[in-house]
């Protein structure tokens, strides 16, 4: 009987320019292609600011590698977030 195993890529790293933003605003990243090996996704952030309060993420998807959902692009640009979120 064969063994299960989990096994990862080689690390990639998201593009997202995100040194100076505003509180209260939002940026996406540009996206990231994960069609060719993988089901799922394990992603790592880390930062440090002085003055910086909560930093919330929220994950966006593409099923085409075109259409985004929540009105995000796929591009490392500003974001509106949408409301009720």
């Amino acid at each position: 009987m064969a063994d299960i195993t989990t096994t990862y890529g080689a690390a990639t790293a998201i593009t997202i320019t995100a040194a100076s933003l505003a509180n209260g605003s939002a940026r996406q990243s540009a996206a990231v292609e994960n069609t060719s090996n993988f089901l799922d996704c394990l992603v790592q952030l880390y930062g440090s600011s002085a003055t910086a309060g909560p930093v919330y993420v929220y994950v966006y998807s593409s099923i085409d590698g075109t259409n985004y959902t929540d009105g995000a692009t796929g591009s490392d640009a500003a974001f509106t977030m949408p409301t009720g979120v």
